[in-house]
């Protein structure tokens, strides 16, 4: 088992070992970006023996930074915000000697955490790699929801046809009324600012959680560490309306976005239609609209207008420690009332994206 810790090496390893996964989740700045903004540390797990590869990438939590757990000496692991978990290149068409090796990976794996003090561990996998499946058994997989896609081999026509009839009338309504874009791969600092107004604004209005309420620094470097790529929506010389988007080798991915509080005009279609037209002309796969905060919520409903196409989003949970889990549960409920749905439960009242 190989600890990757340098870029360089990090990324080297993607594109040759697991040049099929190489999608934004994946890259070594899409992990640096989260080590700058919310203190954690990252790692890849590199694991090789005759009959399969394994890259396990995750953030590195203190748990001492949890209030009232300041004391303890230990760390938790997950996935970034949006997709990834562990991903696998066979050797063999063999299943017996896969699922072996797989096994004697998980008990390396487990010593190793066990020494690293590192408690436990959660997944997000990638719907389109289906990542969950060979981990299923050691990583405890289970199905959260359904995401929205788009599939780019279709012609343009096609994909806008199977838009509901009312995203199709505010695209129109929309460029009729004077309704400008402006796409944008290295945003200015007003540019940025226009999107935070805007992304502000919409959490305001539909009063969300603290953890979506990111600063201006962590925007900006999302265009410095990844392929990321704004879209501005202008009303009558004013930005109305941002999104952001990740492009991956073949998925481009809806990222973030807001409006202000408007009538007669519907920046967010026009912006989503915009660089669904782009994802297509730069010749990749799929477009990735994303679910929503809870399962089947109004959000997934507003994408589902754009697609019926889905693919299952899975989870991982796994405890390396039970014992220290028990205790940080047991300490943390004396204080106040825990989620036993929310992994890691000691973690229940946590306020940030990781």
């Amino acid at each position: 088992m190989e600890i990757i810790r340098g870029e360089k090496e990090w990324n080297k390893l993607i594109k040759s070992d697991f040049e099929n996964y190489n999608d934004v989740y994946f890259n070594y700045g899409y992990f640096n970006l989260y080590k700058m903004h919310y203190g954690t540390d990252f790692e890849g797990i590199f694991w090789e023996d005759r009959n399969i590869k394994i890259f396990l990438s995750h953030l590195i939590r203190d748990i001492c930074k949890i209030k009232n757990l300041e004391n303890f000496d230990g760390y938790d692991l997950t996935t970034p915000y949006g997709y990834g978990g562990p991903i696998i290149v066979k050797k063999t068409n063999e299943p017996e000697k896969i699922r072996k090796s797989i096994s004697d990976f998980e008990k390396e794996y487990q010593n190793y955490c066990l020494d690293e003090k590192y408690i436990c561990e959660f997944f997000r996998f990638h719907p389109i790699y289906e990542n969950h499946i060979c981990f299923s058994k050691i990583f405890n997989t289970q199905y959260l929801s359904d995401i929205r896609y788009i599939d780019l081999n279709q012609n343009i026509d096609t994909i806008k046809s199977n838009f509901k009839k009312g995203l199709r009338y505010n695209i129109k309504k929309s460029k009729n009324e004077g309704c400008d874009l402006k796409i944008i791969e290295n945003p200015s600092s007003e540019d940025i600012d226009h999107f935070m107004e805007c992304y502000n604004s919409m959490l305001c209005r539909n009063e969300s959680s603290e953890k979506y309420h990111f600063s201006k620094q962590f925007i900006m470097d999302h265009f410095k560490f990844i392929k990321t790529f704004l879209i501005l929506a202008y009303y009558q010389k004013k930005v109305v309306g941002a999104g952001i988007f990740f492009k991956g080798e073949t998925i481009m991915h809806y990222h973030l976005s807001g409006t202000l509080k408007l009538k007669g005009i519907y920046p967010n279609d026009l912006i989503l239609w915009e660089s669904i037209k782009k994802s297509k002309d730069l010749g990749l796969k799929y477009f990735f609209l994303g679910g929503g905060v809870i399962k089947d919520d109004s959000l997934f409903e507003y994408k589902s207008g754009f697609s019926k196409l889905d693919m299952p989003f899975y989870i991982g949970k796994k405890i390396y420690d039970q014992n220290k889990y028990n205790q940080l549960v047991k300490h943390l409920n004396l204080v106040k009332p825990l989620n036993k749905d929310y992994f890691p439960e000691y973690r229940t009242f946590d306020s940030t994206i990781v």
